[in-house]
Order: C-alpha cells, then sequence, then structure tokens
C-alpha cells in the first residue's frame, strides 16, 4: 500500500548532518550509500548481514561519508521507494538522487559449489556510469566472508581517492585587435613585441590582466591595461597623437608683435608649446620704430626651438630749415614713388629707400644718395643753403 508523499524535516536534518564533511578532503569529495548486496545462492539475511558489515568497514575506514541503513530507509519509505530488487545502475542512480549522495555501491555475493564470489561496483550518481570495481573469491564456510569485507572496504575507498578527477574543460581563450590612425605603430603585449598596426587578433589568457603600449616615432605613446575576460573579442581603436614642436621667441626691445605663418600672435618674449612639427615656419617681428625681422625655422618633434631677434631701428632724416618738405624715392627698381612728409623737420627712412629730395620755397633742391639697403645709423642731416635762390 502507498503511503501519501512527504518529507520528514527530521530525516532531512539527519542526512544532512551525515553528509557533512568532518574530517578528510576525501569526505567533502565523495558521499556513498550502500544497496543491498544481492544474494546469489545465500539467503537474504545473509547478503544483508555481509552488506552490514561492509558498509561499518567503509566508515571505519575514515576515507568517505557513509549513509547508515536505518537512515537510508526512512527517507526512501518517506518517498514511497521501495528497495526490493533494486539491484541495476538505474535503480542505484534513483536512489542516490534521492539520498543526495555522489556515488552508490552496489553488487553481488555468488556462490559456486564451496567457493563464494564477491563482486563490487560504485555508481556515479551524476553521470550513471561505473566509476569503479572490484572482485574476491573465497573458498570456506560463509562466516569467512565477513574477515575480507574489511579488505574489500580498504581497496575500494583507496580507488576513490586515487581516482582522477574528471577532465575540466579549458576557458575559452580571449582575443585582441588593434587599429591605429596613422597605422605602422609598434604594439607590445604582455613585454612582447606583437608587431605592427593594424593588427588583426591576439589570443589572450582569459581571466588575467594585460598590459598594451603602442609606439610610433612622432606620436605621443599610448600605454593601457585590459583585462580579458573568458570567450571575449577585444577591440583598440585609437587616434594618435603628435609630439608637438615648442617655440620661445624672445626680441631686443621686447614688446615686438610676433606674426606666424601669417597669423598674429602676442607680443614677446613668447613661448608655444603647441608648434606643428615636421614643416618650416615662418616667423615675422614688428615694432614701431624698428625694422620688420623676417626668419624661418625647421620645426622638430618634441625639440625646443629658441629664437632670439635683436631688431634694428629705422633710419632718420632731418630738414632745416624745417619747413622744407624731403621726399624720399623708392629705388628705380621700386614698383612706384612714395611722399614721406616730415613733421618738424624729421621723418623716418625705412630700409630699401634709395634716395631723399629735399626742396621747398627759395631753397634749392638737394637730393641726397642712400645706398639701397644701408643699415641705419644715427641719422642722416639735410640742409637746403638759404643763399641760393631756386629758378
Amino acid at each position: 500500500m502507498l503511503r501519501p508523499h512527504r518529507t520528514s524535516l527530521f530525516s532531512i536534518i539527519a542526512i544532512l548532518w551525515l553528509l557533512t564533511p568532518t574530517s578528510t578532503p576525501a569526505q567533502q569529495a565523495e558521499s556513498l550509500a550502500i544497496l543491498d548486496l544481492e544474494g546469489r545462492g545465500i539467503s537474504a539475511v545473509e547478503a544483508a548481514s555481509l552488506t552490514d558489515r561492509l558498509r561499518n568497514a567503509l566508515v571505519r575506514t575514515g576515507g568517505v561519508t557513509v549513509v547508515e541503513r536505518g537512515q537510508m530507509e526512512q527517507i526512501l519509505g518517506e518517498q514511497d521507494f521501495q528497495l526490493t530488487g533494486c539491484t541495476s545502475n538505474e535503480c542505484a542512480v534513483d536512489v542516490g538522487q534521492l539520498l543526495g549522495v555522489t556515488s552508490m555501491v552496489a553488487g553481488s555475493i555468488g556462490k559456486v559449489g564451496s567457493t563464494f564470489s564477491i563482486d563490487i561496483r560504485t555508481v556515479d550518481v551524476q553521470s550513471g556510469r561505473i566509476t569503479h570495481s572490484l572482485w574476491r573469491d573465497y573458498r570456506g564456510e560463509i562466516d569467512g566472508l565477513l574477515g575480507i569485507m574489511p579488505e574489500i572496504a580498504a581497496e575500494l575507498v583507496s580507488a576513490i581517492m586515487a581516482a582522477e578527477p574528471p577532465p575540466t574543460e579549458a576557458p575559452a581563450p580571449a582575443s585582441i585587435a588593434i587599429i591605429t590612425q596613422p597605422p605602422g605603430a609598434t604594439i607590445i603585449l604582455d613585454g612582447q613585441d606583437a608587431g605592427t598596426t593594424p593588427f588583426d587578433s591576439a589570443e589572450l589568457e582569459p581571466d588575467s590582466s594585460h598590459a598594451v603600449s603602442i609606439n610610433l616615432d612622432g606620436y605621443q605613446p599610448v600605454d593601457t591595461t585590459i583585462f580579458a575576460e573568458t570567450g571575449q573579442s577585444y577591440e583598440l581603436n585609437l587616434s594618435l597623437k603628435r609630439l608637438m614642436s615648442q617655440l620661445t621667441i624672445t626680441s631686443t626691445p621686447p614688446g615686438a608683435v610676433v606674426f606666424m605663418d601669417g597669423r598674429r600672435l602676442s607680443p614677446t618674449p613668447l613661448s608655444l608649446s603647441d608648434v606643428v612639427p615636421d614643416r618650416q615656419h615662418w616667423v615675422s617681428l614688428r615694432l614701431y620704430g624698428y625694422q620688420q625681422a623676417d626668419t624661418t625655422f625647421f620645426a622638430r618633434a618634441s625639440e625646443h626651438h629658441r629664437l632670439n631677434i635683436a631688431l634694428q631701428p629705422v633710419r632718420t632724416a632731418f630738414a632745416t630749415p624745417p619747413a622744407a618738405e624731403p621726399k624720399p624715392e623708392a629705388p628705380q627698381q621700386g614698383p612706384q614713388k612714395t611722399m614721406m612728409p616730415m613733421k618738424r623737420g624729421r621723418g623716418m627712412l625705412w630700409m630699401g629707400l634709395a634716395a631723399i629730395v629735399v626742396g621747398g620755397g627759395s631753397y634749392y633742391i638737394y637730393t641726397y644718395g642712400l645706398p639701397w639697403g644701408q643699415p641705419p645709423g644715427d641719422g642722416l642731416r639735410v640742409g637746403n643753403p638759404p643763399s641760393v635762390p631756386s629758378q
């Protein structure tokens, strides 16, 4: 008669207590329950007694955790599970799942003539496969089998503890791809040269950190760390930053306005940290009362360039008397003539003037030649002799 399905709280607590590891690592790895050995040529009572002796011998080894007979019967009874006739591997797996153990022990004791044959096997509850098996033949009285059960238990536990753990799959490697703009950068991966960009793929040890360094001449280096998770793919797409040049411009006297590549900048002294490298730059300095100074320089990456420019004052012309009007003329090869009226008898002559024509009122006109490009001096005095009338 089937009883209603129920589970005793006491039974659950008891079986958990029995399966709790108390001493050795093997106890944590293996918990066993034993089905009654099948009797072949011996009585069921004799088979049950020999099963109990084997169970006790396994417990005494201290190498495994064993569920006692009474506890097995109580739990299986509460689940309406009948042990009668349960000798197959499939039935052993069902019992093991109900008891919550990792392995089941099953087997048989047979008699042929005056010889007893003992066959024992362990069945993995999760996979259903036989993990260990052993046999013994004994010739003599049946009670002599009680003495060899401890030997069988010791050999069985030794085989269980010596068994290799089931193979585990190696974690899938991670991978990385690296692209840079511009390409051609050198890649150092975990301290090893890995090639240049674009870099298609490299396997990384999973679940660990990896150092990546990227270097290209004329560009700032990139250093980063990647934590590679199992089976993941990573891509680094980097725009490398150029290494700029530095420039310091000073002038004597200071305060000259700086023009660089046609762009007006601040007065001198001036410091720049973002000068584009690998090209020639034009620099012009302008300060009132001084000649414009022009120069060029070739900027190189990561270099600090310094320009110290001494400005030259412009030439001054004086007219006597002050009412006279000096008329600077451009050189013959110049595009046109220029007039530079003087105030209070003084005017500035810029580099490039070739002659000064002075005249006015009742005075003769005098021409004073100036060499083309003559450097400035303290001034050129131009006078009109008042005693000679003009015609």
